[in-house]
């Protein structure tokens, strides 16, 4: 009786044992299975992250030369103000100067006495210039007022044999003499009228 009931129980366990068996060597090929993938995700973040410090060596070098960039820009952008501003400053001479050219290429008379006493009190030809004789004198102040657009020629007079330098302005019908010496202005005759800017249009 005995033995009949160990049979059973005998190829129950062993049965078990079969089965325990089976499972634990299918846990053990997956565990293992789980091992050799954690080595390859171990060997992939071991990649990674020399991928990821070669990065960081990259934006290193990148982020230098976009500071060396920066510093260039900033320094074209000084050098091209600078540019600018001189080219502005040349424009406002050329300006200036073609204004003067125009203004010697056509001379006028002056327009009344007190524009030409006027000029006369701005210039310091009289006092600058006070150690030249008179004809010299008088030389600068015609050159002078050519080149602000007006015409004060150089004239000579004769009185009891004897020369006198100055210069003559012609306004209106008047004709004026300047002591060129002194800046003293002294109504001379009546003349004919004439343009106030002489050279005819072409």
């Amino acid at each position: 009786m005995r033995k009949f009931i160990a049979i059973p129980l005998i190829v129950i366990l062993a049965v078990g044992v079969g089965v325990f068996t089976y499972f634990y060597l299918q846990e053990a090929n997956r565990l293992q299975d789980a091992q050799s993938e954690i080595a390859a995700l171990e060997e992939d973040v071991s990649s990674l992250e020399g991928n990821v410090s070669s990065l960081e060596g990259n934006v290193s070098s990148l982020e230098a030369r976009l500071s060396d960039s920066e510093a260039t820009v900033s320094s074209l952008e000084v050098q091209l103000e600078g540019a600018q501003n001189a080219l502005t400053a040349q424009q406002e001479a050329n300006s200036v100067l073609a204004e003067e050219m125009k203004t010697m290429k056509d001379p006028r008379h002056f327009q009344s006495l007190a524009e030409l006493t006027d000029w006369l009190y701005q210039d310091d030809a009289d006092t600058r210039y006070a150690h030249v004789d008179l004809a010299h004198l008088a030389g600068i102040l015609q050159v002078r007022a050519l080149r602000d657009g007006y015409l004060l020629p150089m004239d000579w007079d004769v009185i009891a044999g004897r020369a006198y330098v100055g210069n003559s302005a012609v306004i209106g019908d008047s004709l004026y003499w300047v002591y060129a010496d002194s800046d003293y202005t002294e109504w001379v005759a009546w003349v004919v009228p004439i343009p106030s800017h002489p050279l005819p249009e072409d």
